[in-house]
């Protein structure tokens, strides 16, 4: 990596800012916004680094004194009729006050209650959402993807009353991958490490996974549940990704938060990048509840896709569910069945492509766009296959029913398919037959545990088979990152969907159009500032307005 000392000023396109995280002194008044910055090099180089900004001021707007003279908000304000003050976010609540009211009343207020003002503009954003427009400002055209890591835990099944204890973890990025094993887990292994390397190389699939990305895999053997927690985030601060991704955080996570806890181990310590001074190392997960209120006074459970988890770190990495990101790029489109991790894998990720075989061109048009997937994927495996005509079945599918309720069928043809190691024309492909291959980047599968199902499956594989359950572990981290590559919800979707917000708002679409409204209003040719939003939010008038509800009653 190139070192910052040695980068020329005349040699930067400019900084770019991944995700900022604010955090307040745990001394004094002072507050600091932790930015991940990608410095761009004229040479394309992208180089990133962690940029720490103490005491940043954000703007609010007051209506002047002389036009105070109206008793409900408006919409939006002129910023000539407005006073712009500057101040930072921790002091916002404090300020907004003193100018508002001449003083800061004792005890606690909140801002929505400060906000009742109508002459109180501009605070619905926060300052990470101006240190982001002063970026994006600054230089708007540097916008490159985002780097993801994956990670995910094993928990302890297989001993009655240790539920939810860690006994492996693994993290993975690119070119590296790291592997923990609790020490009790596989005491009875002598060489864990050589065995794990070993099993790697068995595994036809996970033996080109990793030549194919050229992995670098670390493996560890560590005393406490706790230790292959803090192993796992130590490697993330060395690599540093930009987001850092579970499928399902919530269930990693809350095991990760409560193993920490047992140990007494702070969890600021161990997730905030270690460059920071004690007072501003921070750890704050914000658990979505499972179920809302609607309008109308009914409560909905929300599905695990629809909840939206957020870690506030100030670190390289955000931790982030790839699960509900995935949710909520895709929110037009309807519910998906599953949103289990092997059911996107296999929607998103699996490939099966057949031909009819007429001539050899034809099977080499089928290896060309075999060629071409396993080029974007590296260290895809293809399984092959053939098809004689002559061992076809017809099968007929209920298809539809007519007008008197009499089903209509179609013929459906059933190629059966043999397994061949490759596709050789001459040898296993010739004219008339047919030429398939498939390529699996699911879940590992093994037939020794191929009779049992849900956590008899878990527990199995931690008895009898600890290595392969470690590498299979290994696996589900490698797939959050191919799947991505795929895709790209993290890469780049979120970025875009995003703009100015806070990622943490990210399934708010209201609060991302207000942060939008907001810098749209600032850069009109006549710039306007927002009103506030407060606790507030009826008017006597409201009563006159008729109820979404009861229509059908009312016509």
């Amino acid at each position: 990596m190139t070192e910052l000392k040695s980068i020329k000023r005349e040699d930067v396109v400019g900084i770019e800012a991944k995700h900022i995280t604010h955090v307040n002194s745990k001394n004094g008044k002072d507050d600091l916004h932790v930015v991940k910055e990608v410095i761009h090099l004229k040479d394309g180089t992208r180089i990133p680094r962690l940029r720490k900004i103490e005491n940043y001021k954000r703007p609010f707007w007051v209506t002047q004194k002389g036009r105070q003279n109206h008793t409900d908000k408006k919409d939006f304000e002129y910023v000539r009729n407005l006073d712009r003050y500057m101040c930072t976010q921790r002091e916002l609540n404090n300020e907004i006050q003193r100018k508002i009211n001449g003083f800061v009343s004792p005890g606690w207020v909140s801002p929505r209650q400060v906000a009742r003002s109508p002459y109180l503009y501009g605070i619905d954003v926060t300052s990470v959402n101006c240190l982001k427009y002063d970026y994006r400002k600054a230089y708007p055209d540097l916008i490159s993807p985002n780097t993801v890591a994956g990670g995910d835990i094993e928990t302890n099944v297989y001993e009655a009353g240790m539920d939810g204890e860690i006994i492996c973890m693994s993290v993975t990025f690119k070119d590296r991958a790291y592997i923990a094993y609790l020490k009790k887990w596989v005491s009875d292994i002598e060489d864990v490490k050589g065995e794990t390397f070993k099993e790697i190389q068995n595994i036809p699939e996970v033996k080109a996974l990793f030549e194919g990305r050229g992995i670098q895999l670390e493996v560890e053997v560590v005393e406490t549940p706790a230790n292959v927690v803090i192993e796992c985030i130590r490697r993330l601060h060395q690599w540093k990704p930009d987001f850092f991704s579970f499928w399902n955080m919530d269930f990693d996570m809350s095991k990760i938060i409560a193993c920490l806890d047992y140990y007494g181990i702070d969890k600021a310590e161990v997730f905030s990048d270690p460059s920071l001074p004690p007072h501003y190392k921070h750890f704050h997960y914000k658990q979505d509840l499972g179920s809302n209120v609607s309008v109308s006074g009914v409560n909905k459970t929300k599905d695990p896709s629809d909840q939206w988890h957020w870690v506030t770190a100030p670190a390289s990495f955000q931790c982030i569910d790839a699960m509900s990101t995935y949710r909520l790029t895709r929110l037009a489109g309807g519910k998906a069945p599953s949103y289990g991790l092997d059911y996107i894998l296999s929607v998103e990720l699996a490939v099966d492509e057949s031909k009819e075989l007429k001539s050899e061109d034809d099977l080499k048009s089928l290896l060309k766009e075999l060629d071409r997937i396993t080029s974007k994927r590296p260290g895809s495996y293809p399984y092959y296959f053939t098809s004689d005509p002559k061992n076809d079945t017809v099968q007929l599918m209920h298809v539809d029913d007519d007008e008197d309720g009499n089903p209509i069928y179609e013929e459906q043809i059933l190629h059966k398919w043999e397994p061949v190691e490759e596709l050789v024309w001459g040898e296993n492909c010739s004219v008339g037959l047919r030429a398939r291959f498939t390529l699996d980047y699911g879940k590992l599968k093994f037939p020794e545990a191929d009779h049992k199902v849900g956590v008899d499956w878990h527990r199995e594989m931690q008895t009898k088979h600890k290595i392969k359950y470690g590498v299979y572990n290994l696996v589900d981290s490698i797939r959050l990152e191919q799947l991505d590559e795929q895709i790209d919800d993290l890469a780049s979707n979120i970025t875009l969907y995003s703009k100015y917000s806070d990622y943490r708002n990210f399934n708010s679409n209201p609060r991302r159009l207000c942060v939008d409204m907001h810098f749209w209003y600032l850069n009109r040719p006549d710039p306007c500032v927002m009103a506030s939003s407060s606790d507030e939010q009826v008017s006597e008038l409201d009563q006159w307005c008729i109820s979404a509800s009861g229509w059908i009653k009312i016509v």
